[in-house]
């Protein structure tokens, strides 16, 4: 995968600013988490960045080509299953929906 950089991104929804112009660079190779409470922007950014939606403004870049409105399917990008590795458990994000760090600790220790 190329890097991926994110350069004064906003994105509204109505009167509702979901993003205010984000900059964040990810380097090839590089692990990385988004952390913030419910409704901080983490999904906005990830849907901007995979093509599943476009921003308002600023820049997105892949490898070093601007892609901010290249749609997924035309990306040249791999999208992987959504799994979160929690301990020796795989737990598909989309059966837990927007639950808490503990609950999703929980749920897989069962």
């Amino acid at each position: 995968m190329a890097g991926v950089q994110v350069s004064d991104v906003s994105r509204s929804f109505g009167a509702h600013k979901a993003l205010d112009e984000v900059s964040i660079d990810f380097a090839d190779g590089g692990f990385y988490a988004l952390l913030g409470p419910s409704g901080s922007g983490k999904t906005t950014l990830l849907r901007q960045i995979a093509g599943f939606d476009f921003p308002d403004s600023g820049r997105i870049s892949i490898g070093g080509e601007s892609v901010e409105r290249v749609p997924v399917e035309k990306r040249r990008i791999q999208l992987d299953d959504p799994i979160k590795a929690v301990g020796d458990y795989q737990v598909p994000i989309r059966l837990l929906g927007d639950v808490t760090a503990s609950l999703t600790v929980s749920v897989a220790a069962e």
